[in-house]
């Protein structure tokens, strides 16, 4: 039997759209777009939404790139999740992977970890 485990706590992350390789994410205030190999299929959002993104990840190699992004937009800022058995804050910044420094989707993990240690 596999138990599957899903976010729910989440308030400051969303995954907005995806797909043509690529995601649409909301960290905190940011809005970023990310490669994403896995998103094969076509968006279902709306497209300006891609396009009023604070910052787009641009590959300029196989393993690295670099960040395009709107004037003032911070390279580093803080990001909160919260939940009755946990108040983390994390400290974002964008590298020259494509990566933030934290991955939403380990959430539930954080979760078990919290209710059974």
């Amino acid at each position: 039997m596999t138990t599957r485990f899903l976010p729910t706590e989440w308030r400051d992350y969303a995954l907005l759209d995806s797909g043509h390789g690529k995601r649409l994410e909301r960290f905190g205030e940011l809005t970023l777009v990310r490669p994403d190999p896995f998103a094969l299929w076509k968006p279902s959002g709306d497209p300006r939404a891609w396009t009023r993104a604070d910052a787009t990840f641009e590959p300029t190699g196989r393993t690295h790139g670099k960040w395009r992004s709107a004037p003032g937009t911070p390279t580093r800022w803080p990001l909160r999740y919260r939940s009755d058995a946990l108040d983390l804050t994390f400290g974002l910044e964008m590298t020259k992977f494509k990566h933030v420094g934290l991955f939403p989707e380990q959430a539930d993990n954080w979760e078990f970890l919290a209710a059974n240690l």
